[in-house]
């Protein structure tokens, strides 16, 4: 589950690769599908991570769990910044 949510993270992060890409371009395609590509593969990735972080603490590791949950925390922060940085 780590290596799905890094990846989804990964691909969050390529998503606003893609709209700052395409925040010069006259028809703005670009930027468009990179806003969706952003907002679904970070609402999955925060959706796993979430997961995940319970999933660790039912299994009985507290401190992986909140390293997991200040990841998500991160991540979702880090999106919106981006968003209304651009």
């Amino acid at each position: 589950m780590t290596i799905f949510t890094a990846l989804a993270w990964l691909g969050a992060a390529c998503g606003g690769w893609l709209m700052r890409l395409g925040r010069d371009m006259p028809e703005a395609t670009l930027s468009v599908f990179g806003f969706l590509w952003l907002a679904a593969l970070a609402a999955s990735a925060l959706v796993l991570t979430v997961v995940m972080a319970l999933v660790l603490r039912r299994r009985g590791f507290p401190h992986a769990a909140l390293v997991a949950g200040s990841v998500a925390v991160t991540g979702a922060l880090a999106t919106v910044l981006f968003l209304l940085r651009l």
